[in-house]
């Protein structure tokens, strides 16, 4: 349960029973970019509906094409968070969930922050899939995520694993298993 907040804070809007699919894909698809000063757009992901509803609308293109990417197929709950009145499209929006893996795979923590740019509906994203593998990182490296290459490690105990230029996985030993943080930016 959520207490009400002053206009100042955030307002948390909780979601339950949301789908979640968590194949994630290199470069998932771009939305198409209007020019209009409004848009409608339609919102089909709960989190992407909840922001729409609670007033934003320049980020709910990207929210809708990042949580549906993040989140077919499963179920799960999140709370999105967002600043109020008339800057709500100015301003960071912020959502955190748990995204199951396929076929019962590995839970994963999910968080990812949506920026509004200067027109309607530009937006960009980025989200951490933080997931807890029972294997060590070698394993996972190749089996969890094989068509990554490795690449200069953090430091000591975190090492990288690049998908391209704007997405990395990076993998930290933890006991006998593997954190990964999976890390993507989409403009």
């Amino acid at each position: 349960m959520y207490t009400k907040l002053a206009p100042s804070c955030l307002a948390l809007l909780a979601f339950a029973s949301l789908p979640a699919n968590f194949a994630l894909a290199q470069n998932p698809p771009q939305p198409q970019r209007s020019t209009p000063a409004t848009v409608v757009v339609a919102a089909e992901t709960a989190y992407a509906i909840g922001a729409q509803r609670s007033g934003v609308t320049n980020c709910v293109p990207r929210i809708n094409q990042v949580t549906s990417f993040l989140t077919t197929n499963a179920v799960h709950s999140g709370i999105v968070m967002n600043s109020q009145g008339a800057v709500i499209n100015q301003k960071l929006v912020a959502a955190v969930f748990e995204a199951q893996g396929q076929a019962g795979g590995l839970p994963s923590l999910v968080s990812a922050s949506f920026a509004p740019g200067p027109g309607a509906n530009e937006c960009s994203a980025t989200y951490d899939a933080i997931t807890y593998w029972p294997n060590g990182c070698n394993q996972v490296a190749t089996q969890g995520f094989g068509g990554f290459k490795p690449v200069q490690p953090l430091g000591k105990n975190v090492f990288t694993l690049e998908g391209g230029p704007l997405v990395k996985v990076f993998l930290m030993p933890a006991g006998t298993g593997c954190i990964s943080v999976k890390k993507e930016v989409v403009f």
